[in-house]
């Protein structure tokens, strides 16, 4: 059920809209057959739609659901009791499709931009929204379409492209920032970062003349820290998604389509490859490279680089089939010395 005080429900789709829309086939039902709303496959009904990926969620779905489901080759032949099939490549992304399409999330924001600080030298743009009490420094930039939510702080010189969405209380300085980007409340993107040389009198903190860029497409959470570059730029290609409660040190290199999970740290200078995976508290040390296409599991840490595609985990992380051996020895070892328990 959608609470139509947070969103709003969109025009009704058939299931031919929605074959089209997701590039699926119809593998059984009638293509006329209407949905207007989304549900999870345990309580889908008549009217609505839902995704099946595995085969062991089978015995969630009820079988007189009359629902439609987007659901793969493999497994539409074993579902039943549904008023429509429909084929795709991709049952979960497919279904994210057909939501962004049926429901959108209200927007909130309204442009207030006589109670906000703009500089008379920033460029904003006529379809921006600027929530009250913003601030917009000297020769900002604010593309069209973009959301600055209540409070949010886009300072000199920054440049924000179109259809973003800046939340509330999020402070953006010495940074360029794509089109379609959205950066959750309370991030900051820009500080200084950790750079420091130790002499006899104590830690000197480097000055940091570098930037962050940020691709299009990206998606940073709500207390994220990204740091500028110390004199290079701290760079986050096109889609990279970062979840909440993550920091990016100084001139961290990020590949496109990357994800970051909840509370990992990547520390200066390292280098990511492209559609990586840094699962949740994960550390990264410094000066260390990732190649592309790896899987960091929860809570490893990369002590080294890791030069070759594949699972990792543990500290030191290491291939992840290494790992559950060494563990799975190490636990017969114990075993045998100290007995059962």
């Amino acid at each position: 059920m959608v609470d139509e005080r947070f969103f709003t429900p969109n025009s009704p789709l058939s299931v031919e809209n929605i074959a089209s829309l997701v590039s699926g086939e119809i593998f059984s039902g009638d293509s006329d057959e209407v949905v207007t709303a989304v549900a999870p496959l345990h309580s889908v009904s008549k009217g609505q739609v839902s995704f099946l990926k595995e085969k062991s969620h089978l015995t969630s779905l009820n079988t007189q659901s009359e629902a439609v489901i987007l659901t793969s080759r493999e497994l539409a032949g074993e579902v039943e009791g549904t008023r429509a099939i429909i084929i795709v490549a991709n049952p979960r992304a497919a279904f994210a499709k057909v939501s962004a399409a049926l429901i959108q999330e209200k927007i909130t924001a309204k442009d207030n931009r006589s109670a906000a600080v703009i500089d008379p030298s920033a460029i904003v743009d006529d379809t921006a929204i600027i929530s009250a009490f913003c601030i917009i420094g000297a020769n900002a930039v604010i593309g069209a379409g973009t959301i600055l939510e209540t409070g949010a702080h886009v300072a000199v010189g920054v440049s924000v492209g179109n259809n973003c969405k800046i939340g509330s209380h999020a402070h953006l300085q010495h940074c360029i920032v794509g089109s379609g980007v959205s950066i959750g409340a309370q991030t900051v993107v820009g500080k200084v970062g950790f750079g420091f040389e130790m002499t006899e009198n104590g830690a000197v903190l480097m000055p940091h003349t570098g930037r962050v860029i940020i691709g299009d497409g990206s998606s940073i959470g709500a207390n994220c820290t990204i740091d500028r570059g110390v004199m290079d730029d701290t760079v986050l290609d096109e889609h990279v998604m970062i979840d909440n409660l993550v920091h990016i040190a100084h001139n961290v290199r990020l590949g496109a389509r990357s994800l970051v999970l909840a509370q990992s740290g990547i520390a200066g200078s390292t280098k990511i490859g492209s559609d990586c995976i840094i699962a949740a508290q994960v550390g990264v040390k410094d000066h260390v490279e990732i190649a592309s296409k790896s899987v960091i599991l929860s809570r490893s840490a990369v002590t080294k680089s890791l030069t070759k595609p594949g699972v990792y985990a543990g500290f030191p992380a290491q291939l992840s089939k290494d790992e559950w051996r060494e563990q799975a020895q190490l636990k017969k070892l114990i075993k045998e010395k100290f007995g059962k328990g």
